[in-house]
C-alpha cells in the first residue's frame, strides 16, 4: 500500500465514492446537493454557472443509470469505467463553473459567503489530512532508525500522493524544486501564504471575505470571528515547524508535538464555523443599527 496506493482502491470502493447513491458523499450526491441549492439560489447564481452545475449533475445521474449492477467481471469493469468518467467530468466541470461563477456573478455579500465557505471547506480537509499523513512521516524523520541522508533523498511516496490529491503537486515542486520532503509538504500546506490549499493562505481569504461582507453589510458590532481568524493566522505564520522533523530537537519538553499543533488548528477552524454560523445565520436575530425594541427592553447587539 506505501508503493502502490492505487492497489487499495477496489472497484467497489471507487464505485462507491464516486456514483454510488448510498454514500453520503459520494461524488453523484455531492454534486446533486450543490446543483439543489443552486436551484433555491437562482436569483443570485448567475446562468452561465448554473447550467455548467447542472450539466455535470446530469452527466454524473446518466453515468449512474447506465451502469450495470450485475456481481460480474464485465458489470465491475463497466462500473470502473463508469467512476473514471464521472471524475474526469466532475474535475472539468467544476473548475469550469467555479471559473464561470467568478466572471459572472455580482461579487457582492453572496459571493463572498460562497468564497468563505468554499476557503473554510479546503482548509478543513487539508488540515484533517495533513493530522494522518504528515504526523507519521514526521515521526519517520525524527526516529532513530530514519538517517537524515536517507530521508532528503528519498521521495515518500504517501506525501507525493496527498500533494497530487490536494492538487499541489505543481505548486511544490515550483516552490521547492526537490523530492516529496516532510518538512516541506508541511510548509506548503500550513504557512505557505500563496498556495490555493495551504490553510494559511484559505484563512487570509476568509479574512478577506468576512471584512468584505462586513463593510457591505454595514455591520459594525464586535467580531469575535475576525479576531479568531487574526490570531490563528498569527499562529500559523509564527510556528516553528522544523523542529517537528529534526531528531535533535523534536523532543522539546512542554512543546506541542506536530499532530497535536494540527488538531489545534482544526479546533480552531471548528471555532470559525461555529462564530460563521452564530454570527450571520443563527435564528436569534441582532437587532439592527440605531434600532431600540423598548417592549423587549432591548437594544442594538444584544440578543
Amino acid at each position: 500500500a506505501r508503493v502502490h496506493p492505487r492497489t487499495t482502491l477496489t472497484s467497489d470502493l471507487i464505485w462507491r465514492m464516486t456514483l454510488g447513491g448510498n454514500h453520503p458523499s459520494s461524488l453523484l450526491n455531492s454534486v446533486s446537493a450543490a446543483n439543489a441549492n443552486a436551484r433555491e439560489l437562482r436569483e443570485f447564481v448567475s446562468p452561465e454557472a448554473g447550467n455548467l452545475l447542472n450539466r455535470v449533475h446530469t452527466t454524473l445521474a446518466n453515468l449512474a443509470k447506465q451502469s450495470p449492477t450485475a456481481r460480474n467481471r464485465f458489470a465491475r469493469e463497466s462500473r470502473l469505467k463508469a467512476s473514471a468518467a464521472a471524475i474526469r467530468a466532475v474535475l472539468d466541470s467544476v473548475n469550469a463553473c467555479l471559473g464561470a461563477a467568478a466572471r459572472t456573478m455580482l461579487h457582492d455579500a453572496g459571493w463572498h459567503f460562497m468564497q468563505l465557505g468554499m476557503q473554510l471547506e479546503r482548509a478543513a480537509v487539508t488540515a484533517g489530512t495533513l493530522r494522518h499523513v504528515l504526523t507519521a512521516a514526521s515521526t519517520e524523520a525524527t526516529s532513530e532508525d530514519s538517517p537524515a541522508a536517507t530521508l532528503h533523498f528519498r521521495d515518500n511516496p504517501e506525501l507525493s500522493a496527498l500533494l497530487r490529491m490536494l492538487g499541489s503537486q505543481d505548486a511544490y515542486r515550483r516552490l521547492f524544486r526537490t523530492r516529496s520532503q516532510p518538512l516541506f509538504v508541511a510548509q506548503l500546506f500550513l504557512q505557505q501564504p500563496h498556495a490555493p490549499h495551504s490553510i494559511l493562505h484559505n484563512l487570509q481569504k476568509i479574512m478577506v471575505s468576512h471584512d468584505a461582507i462586513q463593510e457591505l453589510t454595514d455591520d459594525d458590532q464586535a467580531d469575535p470571528l475576525g479576531e479568531l481568524l487574526a490570531s490563528t493566522i498569527a499562529e500559523l505564520s509564527g510556528l516553528n515547524l522544523g523542529r517537528h522533523f529534526d531528531p535533535d530537537a523534536a523532543s522539546t519538553h512542554g512543546a506541542p508535538t506536530l499532530e497535536e499543533t494540527v488538531v489545534h488548528v482544526l479546533d480552531r477552524l471548528d471555532s470559525v464555523n461555529q462564530l460563521l454560523g452564530d454570527h450571520y445565520f443563527s435564528h436569534q436575530a441582532r437587532i439592527a443599527s440605531g434600532v431600540v425594541q423598548a417592549e423587549l427592553q432591548l437594544q442594538r447587539g444584544q440578543r
